[in-house]
């Protein structure tokens, strides 16, 4: 997602930003499951479909070894290149603020972190749409804008989806309205929102290919919406729906890729 607002803009970009943003994703990541304490002493106590808790629980040595390996290799990355500071804080600051609940020493914060979905999809823009141009010194104009609104409203509905799948198990605090109440309300705003800025995006750039990219991606999300509403599946949610978020983005970097070759 990151390499294809970088090749859809033509920024000018350190390939070493590349590698940083791989490596603070596997740490940030293996951090956050380690400290992911769903305990289960057997698989009958979990619902049909879900094992991810009791294997995340069975493999913490492999999460703490990629943590370990990641942190090493993010320690020489920014020995050996000049990578800024300035605009990647923010991202590590509120990633970790994400995580901290899961710290031991700080799990009093869990509950307390308000609007939790739009603030995860939030870092996830941030990290994928608004720092390489940040981190390219160039600024954000009117078609990138309407791409970032594009990127928000798809991956917001599926962070979403986790908080409608696990609302039984998760204390959600919410800003403003339920939002697993007022899922349906929330999915028709949305999806206005984001047709919309995708008219506009296209309008202003004419990419064919991220457009479509970013059309049938979220096309898809929809017409498979009331199996996502009704599965507990760890499949659907960590393989489909996980890996959907990148599909926009994986269309119009392959086929910008076969255009140019």
């Amino acid at each position: 997602m990151f390499i294809a607002t970088v090749q859809l803009f033509q920024l000018s970009l350190n390939p070493a930003y590349y590698w940083f943003v791989f490596l603070a994703t596997l740490t940030s990541y293996s951090l956050h499951w380690f400290f992911t304490n769903d305990i289960y002493d057997t698989i009958s106590e979990i619902l049909p479909g879900q094992f991810r808790a009791l294997k995340n629980q069975q493999l913490k040595p492999i999460l703490f070894i990629f943590f370990l390996l990641g942190s090493f290799a993010l320690i020489f990355l920014l020995r050996s290149y000049p990578i800024s500071f300035t605009y990647i804080l923010p991202a590590a600051i509120a990633t970790l603020f994400y995580t901290a609940p899961k710290i031991p020493a700080f799990n009093k914060l869990e509950g307390k972190a308000l609007g939790k979905t739009i603030y995860l999809s939030a870092i996830w823009v941030y990290v994928t749409v608004l720092l390489p141009f940040e981190c390219a010194n160039q600024k954000m104009h009117a078609s990138a804008w309407w791409y970032l609104i594009c990127q928000f409203c798809f991956v917001y509905i599926i962070c979403l989806l986790f908080d409608y799948r696990d609302q039984q198990k998760d204390k959600l605090n919410y800003v403003l309205l339920n939002t697993i109440k007022h899922f349906d309300i929330i999915l028709i705003v949305i999806s206005l929102v984001f047709h919309f800025a995708l008219f506009c995006f296209y309008a202003n750039t004419h990419q064919l290919y991220y457009s479509l990219g970013l059309l049938f991606s979220y096309l898809f999300l929809l017409l498979t919406m009331s199996i996502s509403k009704k599965s507990q599946s760890d499949y659907w949610f960590y393989l489909i729906l996980d890996g959907l978020m990148c599909l926009p983005s994986l269309v119009g970097v392959i086929f910008q890729y076969l255009l140019n070759k």
